[in-house]
């Protein structure tokens, strides 16, 4: 209320949670009927998107992926996807990745160095973030053959197939063709490395 009364773009943070439940097999498009998550995360996340644009046309809701960085110091950093592959380097304690889970995972930086160009966009919601081909253990190899440490991945990276099948996978087709482009994962994680030389 208060964007439209002031006249101001409003950018809201939404999550590829809204697909949790979805049963296909391919990437999401923001086109996706019936969405019914079946998690009250991603269910409180489809809410707000609609009681936005109910009130605020104008807004743009994006819908993040699983985003990741390395701690910055005296910054609260959330545990994620890179920081579990660390600490199992550093413990030697293995991680349990599934081949049926599939999901972007998105380096905040280039979450963060694309945010402005949004400030454009037509009103609506948005998948933001990286597109990713592989399951989330073929992505955890990803990572640790870019750290130098394949020799590692039968001790430290384990494989499941009893995990469901669970696709939160976002096709970005609508962002790209508004100019807005990310890494896929795969890149975005050799991108990560070359941020910070000297690491590995």
């Amino acid at each position: 209320k208060l964007a439209v009364a002031n006249q101001c773009k409003l950018i809201s943070c939404s999550s590829d949670q809204v697909y949790c439940g979805c049963t296909g097999i391919e990437p999401y498009s923001e086109k996706e009927e019936g969405l019914a998550p079946t998690n009250v995360y991603g269910r409180h996340k489809l809410v707000a998107e609609k009681r936005i644009l109910d009130i605020c046309p104008d807004a743009v809701s994006l819908r993040l992926s699983w985003m990741y960085d390395f701690p910055v110091y005296q910054t609260k950093t959330n545990y994620n996807f890179i920081l579990a592959l660390i600490k199992s380097a550093l413990t030697g304690e293995a991680g349990i990745y599934s081949v049926n889970d599939f999901r972007g995972i998105t380096y905040v930086r280039s979450v963060a160095e694309n945010i402005s160009k949004t400030f454009n966009l037509t009103g609506g919601v948005y998948n933001y973030g990286s597109e990713n081909e592989k399951n989330m253990y073929a992505t955890a190899c990803v990572f640790m053959v870019a750290m130098g440490m394949e020799n590692r991945i039968p001790a430290l990276i384990q494989l499941t197939d009893a995990q469901p099948l669970r696709n939160l996978r976002m096709d970005c087709t609508k962002l790209r063709g508004c100019g807005i482009h990310f890494e896929t994962t795969t890149e975005s994680i050799n991108k990560m490395i070359a941020d910070y030389p000297g690491l590995f």
